[in-house]
C-alpha cells in the first residue's frame, strides 16, 4: 500500500503566515510503528513575506512582529491500497500557529513558532490520531545581505533550527532536531495595478534518515516562489505563492510535494491586519493536502521601508483626467502655487522648489537662455570661452587646468603643460616636420627613450590641431643590405610611432603607417652621412579640414 497527497487548490488567507500539514505515501508492512512530522509547511510574518514565502527585507530595529495563523486541512494523509481503494490515516486537521520575533539593526531579524494542533481525526492500524498537541518549536533567524538598484532587489539569508517538542509516532513531531538554512531573494517593481514585490527562496532540510511506511524521509531541498500585489494602498494586499520540496535519500514524486496559495491580506490598521488563503496540492506527495484553508491576525511593522521603491509618490496637486498641462519626471503637474503666476501653462522647462520657473538651473550665473550647458555650472576659473560650460582643459594639450602652469597654451605633460623650451616639431602646410631624428635599436623597431619628447610635440600638434584629418608616418631606411628586410623594417619602425602616438592621446583613425624601405632615398651617394640621412621618419599631412571641408594632398 502506498501513501499519497491529493491535488488541490488553495485560496489564500494571511501574508503572514500559513501552515501546510504534509502527507505520506508508503507501503504498510509488519515493521514496528514509527511517524515523522506532517507539518512541513511553516508560516512566516515578517515584512515583504507572501504566506510561507519570505522576502529579504527584515523588520527594523528593535521592531516586534507576530502573527496567529488558524489552519485547516483535509485529507493531508491518505493511505492508497494496490487494488485503488483510499483509506485516510489523518482525514482532517485543525492547526493554530503562534508566531513572534523582533528586528535588530535594521538588518537582522530573529523569531519563535510553535503549532498547535487543537483537533485530529484519524487512524492507522488501529491506532487512534484523535487528540490535541503541540508540534516541533522552531527558533529562525534571518539577515539581508544586500539592497541594490535603489531598493528594488534585495538577497538575504535564513537559518532555522526545530526542537522536537511534538510527538513524531502522532505526525507532529520529526522527533529529533533539524536544520533549514535558506536564501531569499525580492524585487520590487511599479506596475500598472500597483506596488508588486516578487520572492524566491531555495533551502535545505537538514535531518537523520528515517524510514517509515517503506517511505525514507530525510535530508531534503526546499524551495518557494511567490508575488505579492498592493492591489489599494496601504490596505489590500493579493498574494500567490508556490513552494515544494524533494528529498534527496529518495527523490521520487511521493517525496516532492508541490502545493499553491492564494489569499488576500486586509489592513486594519497601520500594523494589524487579517489574512485569508486556500489552496491545496498540485503534485500529490509528502506534504501536500487534498485541501487547505487559513485565516489569521498578523501584527507587523510595515519594515519594508524597500516597499516604498515600489510605490510610486504622490502628486501634491490632483489634476482632471483631461489635463494636457506640463508634467514633472514623476508624471506630476507642474503647476504654478501662488506668487508664481509667470509660469505659463505651456511651461516646459524646470522649477524650482516652490514650483516656479527656474531661469538658472545649474546656479552659475549665466540664465539657461545663453547657457550652453544649462544644467553644468561653469568653473569661473577665468579661463575659456565664458559660455557657461565648464572646461577643464582649455588649451587641450592633455594636462588638466588645475596642473596645467600655462593653461592657455598648449604643452607637454613633461613639462607641467607648457612649451618645450626647444622646440622640435613644427607643423608646415603638408607635413608635420621634425628638426631632429626618431632613434631606434640597431636592425629592431624599438625606439630609443631619447626620440620620447620629440614625438610627444608630434602628438601634441595632433591633439591641439584637429583639422589634420588623416597624417602619414612614414618610414624609410638607406641602401645597404637586402631591399625587401629593408622595406620590412622601416614599416614596423613606422608602426611603432604610430602605436606611440595613441598612447599619447591622438586618435588612432587619424594615422597611418607604411614603410617605404630604401626606395625614396635623400642622398644616393655611399657615405656615412647620406646612410645617416636616409635613415628617417617622416610625417606626412593626407588630408586636412578647412572652411571649404576636408582637402587632400596632392
Amino acid at each position: 500500500m502506498t501513501m499519497w497527497v491529493t491535488w488541490a487548490e488553495r485560496c489564500a488567507m494571511s501574508a503572514v503566515g500559513v501552515v501546510v500539514i504534509t502527507t505520506l505515501a508508503a507501503s504498510a508492512s509488519a515493521q514496528e510503528r514509527s511517524g515523522f512530522d506532517a507539518q512541513t509547511f511553516a508560516p512566516v510574518v515578517s515584512p515583504g513575506a507572501v504566506f510561507s514565502v519570505d522576502s529579504a527585507a527584515s523588520a527594523g530595529h528593535l521592531q516586534p512582529y507576530g502573527a496567529w495563523m488558524l489552519g485547516w486541512a483535509n485529507d493531508p494523509l491518505v493511505l492508497e491500497y494496490e487494488d485503488g481503494s483510499r483509506e485516510p490515516v489523518i482525514d482532517q486537521q485543525i492547526t493554530g500557529h503562534l508566531l513572534g520575533g523582533l528586528g535588530f539593526g535594521d538588518r537582522y531579524q530573529v523569531e519563535l513558532g510553535l503549532p498547535v494542533i487543537f483537533s485530529t481525526r484519524g487512524s492507522y492500524e488501529g491506532a487512534s490520531l484523535a487528540g490535541a498537541g503541540v508540534g516541533d518549536l522552531t527558533l529562525r533567524g534571518k539577515a539581508q545581505i544586500l539592497r541594490l538598484a535603489g531598493g528594488r532587489f534585495g538577497l538575504g539569508a535564513g537559518f532555522g533550527l526545530s526542537l522536537p517538542t511534538g510527538d513524531a509516532l502522532a505526525y507532529r513531531g520529526a522527533g529529533a532536531v533539524s536544520a533549514h538554512p535558506e536564501v531569499l531573494a525580492d524585487y520590487r517593481i511599479d506596475s500598472p495595478a500597483g506596488p508588486l514585490v516578487l520572492s524566491a527562496n531555495l533551502g535545505a532540510r537538514l535531518q537523520g534518515v528515517k524510514e517509515v511506511h517503506d517511505l525514507r524521509i530525510g535530508p531534503g531541498l526546499t524551495y518557494g516562489v511567490g508575488a505579492e500585489l498592493e492591489a489599494v494602498a496601504d490596505v489590500l494586499f493579493v498574494g500567490a505563492e508556490l513552494f515544494g520540496a524533494s528529498v534527496l535519500v529518495d527523490p521520487a514524486i511521493t517525496t516532492s510535494p508541490l502545493e499553491a496559495l492564494v489569499g488576500v491580506r486586509w489592513a486594519l490598521t497601520e500594523h494589524l491586519s487579517v489574512t485569508l488563503a486556500g489552496g491545496g496540492g498540485l503534485v500529490s506527495g509528502v506534504g501536500s493536502a487534498a485541501q487547505r484553508g487559513l485565516v489569521g491576525l498578523s501584527w507587523r511593522p510595515d519594515g519594508a521601508p524597500e516597499r516604498a521603491a515600489a510605490r510610486p509618490p504622490a502628486c501634491a496637486v490632483q489634476t482632471p483626467p483631461d489635463y494636457q498641462g506640463p508634467r514633472d519626471e514623476q508624471g506630476c503637474a507642474l503647476v504654478a502655487p501662488q506668487g508664481c503666476e509667470s509660469l505659463a501653462a505651456d511651461w516646459t522647462g524646470a522649477v524650482d522648489a516652490q514650483g516656479c520657473p527656474l531661469l538658472d538651473q545649474d546656479g552659475d550665473g549665466i540664465l539657461d537662455a545663453e547657457d550652453a550647458c544649462p544644467t553644468e555650472a561653469a568653473d569661473f576659473d577665468g579661463l575659456g570661452a565664458g559660455d557657461g560650460c565648464p572646461e577643464d582643459d582649455v588649451d587641450e594639450d592633455g594636462v588638466l587646468d588645475l596642473d596645467d602652469r600655462c593653461p592657455e597654451v598648449p604643452g607637454l605633460r613633461t613639462h607641467q603643460g607648457c612649451p618645450p623650451p626647444v622646440q622640435k616639431a613644427v607643423r608646415e602646410d603638408n607635413a608635420i616636420r621634425i628638426l631632429d631624428k626618431v632613434f631606434f635599436q640597431t636592425d629592431k623597431a624599438v625606439i630609443v627613450e631619447a626620440s620620447f619628447e620629440l614625438l610627444d610635440q608630434v602628438a601634441l600638434i595632433l591633439r591641439t590641431n584637429p583639422d589634420i584629418l588623416l597624417l602619414e608616418v612614414a618610414g624609410h631606411t638607406d641602401r645597404r643590405g637586402d631591399a625587401e628586410y629593408n622595406e620590412m623594417l622601416s614599416e614596423e619602425r613606422a608602426k611603432a610611432v604610430r602605436e606611440y602616438l595613441v598612447s599619447q592621446g591622438v586618435d588612432a583613425s587619424r594615422i597611418v603607417a607604411r614603410g617605404y624601405g630604401s626606395g625614396q632615398l635623400l642622398d644616393e651617394s655611399d657615405t656615412d652621412e647620406a646612410h645617416a640621412a636616409n635613415r628617417r621618419v617622416e610625417f606626412r599631412i593626407l588630408e586636412q579640414g578647412d572652411e571649404g571641408g576636408p582637402s587632400r594632398a596632392p
